[in-house]
């Protein structure tokens, strides 16, 4: 069995009206959504991470909150404006070595990727909220349309 966590970055600011896209900060409420998602992260396996600054500055928050190391990050342009199809094929690329996987990234790719592995996912991926899935495969090249069960979905309190 595989486990996957899907992140979608927390509330972004749009204070800076002509600042490009990847580089939006995250907001005051972004800030503060991720103290109840914090709980909930994994504290172990593999974190990829979309390299826009609000999904970098939202991995690094919730480490940080949870007091784990910085150094469990790789920053990932796939997750930058990816489908759920994407997403896919980027996990069935993935080493065997991690059992657990998080993604940090964005909607609608992430929210895709969910629908697309689990039946009983059918909701949005509201900003700042976490979704676990248990995959009913051992090699993460075996993930597949349906594959997975959903084990938790956290929405933001803010």
């Amino acid at each position: 069995m595989k486990k996957l966590t899907l992140i979608r970055h927390a509330k972004s600011s749009w204070k800076i009206a002509d600042l490009e896209d990847s580089w939006r900060p995250l907001s005051p409420r972004g800030y503060r959504q991720l103290t109840s998602l914090a709980p909930h992260i994994p504290h172990q396996g593999l974190w990829l991470v979309s390299p826009a600054v609000r999904t970098y500055a939202t991995a690094h928050v919730l480490r940080r909150l949870a007091g784990l190391p910085m150094g469990g990050l790789l920053l990932d342009e796939r997750l930058y404006e990816s489908c759920g199809h994407n997403l896919l094929s980027l996990l069935q690329r993935l080493d065997d070595v991690d059992d657990e996987v998080t993604l940090i990234g964005h909607s609608p790719g992430l929210e895709e990727l969910a629908q697309l592995l689990c039946q009983d996912y059918r909701q949005p991926l509201g900003t700042g909220e976490l979704v676990a899935l248990e995959l009913d495969v051992e090699e993460w090249r075996a993930c597949r349309a349906d594959c997975a069960r959903l084990l938790l979905h956290v929405a933001s309190h803010e």
